[in-house]
């Protein structure tokens, strides 16, 4: 066993290599209280060694704050800040056990973490922050088998020059399993990612929960590419990025995708695909370019890409060029299977100053299939029709079901002749010719009329939505056959309370504003005995005067 040290500083000015070290496995290294600084090297340097740190400090030193490669590592309650290469450098040579909690990585002249896990490494990475670090927050590369858990840290302000460097956190996940929850990513700056990048590969699968990305920029002079997250790439039979009750606000690009930006999705393979659940995407703006709240890139080249996937969730007040909601570029590489899907979801208030406020879909004459269903695109605002913009995709195949498409500027859904456009059951309040052509082909939709959509606002559930107001048309206009998939509307409730609604929320008449759950109604023989019994009880109360 290695020594136990504790309450000492080391000052290294006058020295040279690293304030601590130690090599050569199977050795146990505990260190408690101990601060190294201004050291030419690294703070802490080991090679080989299974180390644990507790309330250590390693500050102004020349190279890494702690540097180990191959050993275990638990780091608690310490702190890595102002050293010139970054805060924490971790390589693993195989499966190990690294654990960072209650520790900070802050103000670091290079990146804040930068790691690579092999197969079978287990990572986490809990209550920690990585703030203010001049080459970004994080970056790590996670082999076949790896798993990271990331849970209740902070990514924010790094890399402020916004140079080819991470921004809050960039990562590899190839055929590994990588978690994200409870965590925020704010004011970060990059390229690309500025937010979060990850690639996924061979397999890999990326969950994000429950957490923040806000404010972050991807500046590229003008080829920014997603200021909140940019999947760089997903493929592999089982690859799959899902962002669930989080979210992506007030980010920023130059270029494309201001809040996400998703490309290469099933690059040269099947993917599992994207899942964007319970999650708001809102006030992201990319002034010059297309696709601000999200912006698809669909290259897939094998028959079974699968879904891209957006339900329960509100992407609002974006603005952008065109597209300021949704971008979806049909690179002329997709399959058969090529699905675009959006599922009880508000899009609304997104402001366009060259194209569609709402919806573009943009492309070639390749089948993908875009879907909308029991959804509500309402009040956007752009110098083309506002709501469905279908230009150019002569061999695409457009559902739109059960959903309002209603109140944007122009047209509400505006088709490119020869489109495949299939409307049932939904409310569609201005048209053109082929749009027309489509609801008159479809089974039970409305035109011309008024959906009476209140503003987004809190409506219960996770995310605002519009609803419907009393004497609605969409009020029990949707399909008559619904079998109740989906079970809930966009805010959780029950769908169908009598016959399923048009739209993203189900209205119930004796449901509040709020959205909260409806309360029993009373029968009108009930109310008069009550009325009865308190007059009588009034009644024997009143006194003769004397």
């Amino acid at each position: 066993q290695g020594p136990g040290v504790s309450s000492l500083t080391i000052d290294g000015s006058a020295t040279g290599g690293s304030g601590f070290a130690g090599n050569t496995l199977p050795s146990s290294i505990s260190i408690s209280a101990l601060t190294v600084a201004n050291f030419p090297n690294d703070g802490f340097e080991f090679h080989q060694a299974n180390l644990t740190l507790d309330k250590v400090a390693a500050v102004h030193n020349g190279k890494f704050g702690l540097l180990i490669d191959d050993g275990d590592l638990a780091v608690t309650a310490s702190s890595f800040a102002s050293n010139v290469s970054g805060g924490i450098s971790v390589d693993m040579a195989g499966a190990r056990a690294i654990s960072i909690s209650g520790s900070t990585a802050n103000n670091n002249g290079g990146i804040g973490l930068d790691a690579n896990f092999l197969a079978g490494t287990v990572a986490t990475l809990t209550d920690s922050t990585f703030n203010d670090n001049a080459a970004g927050g994080g970056g790590f590369y996670s082999g076949n088998g790896a798993t990271v858990a990331i849970t209740r840290c902070s990514f924010d302000r790094n890399n402020p020059s916004g140079a080819s460097h991470p921004g809050g956190l960039t990562f590899y996940a190839d055929g590994s399993a990588v978690t994200i929850d409870d965590s925020e990513f704010a004011d970060n700056k990059s390229l690309a990612g500025a937010g979060i990048q990850p690639t996924i590969v061979n397999g890999g699968t990326v969950a994000i929960t429950t957490s923040r990305i806000t404010g972050n920029h991807a500046a590229g002079g003008g080829a920014g590419l997603g200021g909140g997250i940019y999947l760089a790439a997903a493929s592999g039979a089982t690859a799959k990025l899902s962002v669930t009750d989080s979210t992506v606000v007030g980010n920023t690009s130059d270029g494309t995708g201001g809040g996400i930006q998703l490309e290469q999705v099933g690059y040269n393979l099947p993917v599992a695909g994207v899942e964007i659940t319970r999650t708001t995407i809102d006030h992201n703006s990319a002034p010059e370019a297309a696709g601000v709240g999200i912006h698809i890139w669909s290259t897939n080249t094998i028959a079974a890409e699968p879904v891209v996937y957006v339900k329960d969730s509100t992407i609002s007040y974006n603005t952008g060029d065109d597209g300021a909601a949704v971008y979806a570029v049909d690179s002329g590489q997709s399959s058969a299977g090529s699905v675009i899907a959006f599922l009880n979801t508000t899009i609304a208030n997104n402001i366009a100053t060259n194209g569609s406020g709402g919806v573009a879909l943009v492309g070639t004459a390749y089948p993908t299939v875009y879907v909308f269903a029991h959804s509500t695109i309402a009040s956007n605002t752009g110098t083309d029709p506002s709501g469905i913009s279908i230009q150019a995709h002569d061999d695409a195949r457009i559902l739109v079901s059960d959903t309002i498409v209603a109140g944007n500027d122009g047209t509400d859904i505006e088709a490119s002749a020869g489109s495949q456009l299939t409307i049932n059951w939904s409310l569609v309040q201005k048209t053109d010719p082929t749009t027309a052509a489509a609801i008159g082909a479809g089974t039970g939709n409305l035109t011309g009329v008024d959906p009476k959509l209140g503003p987004l606002d809190n409506n219960g559930g996770p995310t605002k939505t519009m609803l419907i107001a009393p004497g609605s048309p969409a009020y029990n206009a949707g399909d008559p056959a619904f079998a109740g998939d989906p079970a809930t509307d966009q805010r959780g409730q029950a769908r169908a309370y009598q016959r399923v609604d048009i739209g993203a929320v189900e209205w119930h008449p004796a449901l509040a504003l709020t959205g909260g759950a409806p309360r029993p109604e009373v029968p009108l023989w009930g109310m008069l005995f009550l009325f009865i019994g308190v007059a009588l009880v009034a009644a024997s109360r009143i006194r003769k005067p004397t």
